[in-house]
């Protein structure tokens, strides 16, 4: 799985990423305005820098278009992923992350955090009464369990390793909203665990919004190192 430490986005941080296309459109706009006023003689220097803009502005558009791909939970297409591919295939930094994009973003395309938390929320309930039925000889265990969980609600992060403090901390970063720490969390139960098995189908989905958060840092420091070096 991507167990990848990855920086959590602030609020303020997601709107400059949103707008981060416009900045760079106005930038272009001004460069060009500036550079047209220019003699004919230096018109080879106008297009050289005008054309360094072209990729930043075309990275921009990618990037505008994974935000929407989160947004409006659709795939991203076989069609438009080779585009996106043949784009940075110059720029190691980000062939690297857009080459490991997984299938199912593609294909299927990716949750959004709001509705990935929606639905930890609704299998966590599951989960409890899950519990709460259980009918194996290790009833003690159970009962101690489900004690645990409605009595010693998360209130922060709690230490240890056993099942209760897993998903305690594992429902606290879902009410921060941070949903790599939630996935981080559940990795760590047993591939067969009982308790894992209820969020399978959750922790793929959290998996492929994590990836994709991911790729939307690495294209930011891109974008923002570029619009930099163009200052």
């Amino acid at each position: 799985g991507f167990n990848i430490p990855i920086p959590q986005v602030d609020e303020e941080q997601d709107n400059r990423q949103l707008h981060l296309d416009s900045h760079i459109e106005s930038l272009r706009k001004n460069l060009i305005t500036e550079l047209n006023d220019l003699k004919m003689d230096k018109e080879k220097v106008r297009l050289e820098i005008v054309s360094q803009l072209d990729h930043p502005l075309s990275v921009a558009l990618i990037h505008a278009r994974f935000i929407q791909l989160i947004e409006n939970q659709k795939p991203l297409s076989v069609k438009y992923y080779e585009r996106v591919k043949k784009e940075v295939a110059h720029v190691p930094l980000l062939k690297v992350v857009v080459d490991k994009i997984p299938d199912s973003v593609i294909t299927e395309g990716v949750e959004s955090s709001l509705s990935l938390s929606k639905q930890f929320n609704e299998l966590h309930n599951i989960q409890l009464e899950g519990l709460s039925q259980h009918e194996s000889q290790d009833v003690e265990t159970c009962t101690s369990l489900l004690h645990q969980f409605s009595t010693n609600p998360p209130q922060g992060l709690v230490t240890g390793n056993d099942l209760s403090a897993i998903i305690s901390r594992a429902c606290y970063y879902n009410s921060q909203g941070i949903i790599s720490g939630t996935l981080n969390e559940l990795e760590k139960l047993e591939k067969q665990h009982t308790q894992k098995l209820i969020f399978n189908s959750w922790i793929n989905k959290a998996r492929d919004y994590v990836y994709v958060e991911h790729l939307l840092h690495v294209f930011s420091i891109y974008l923002k190192n570029s619009i930099k070096q163009l200052s």
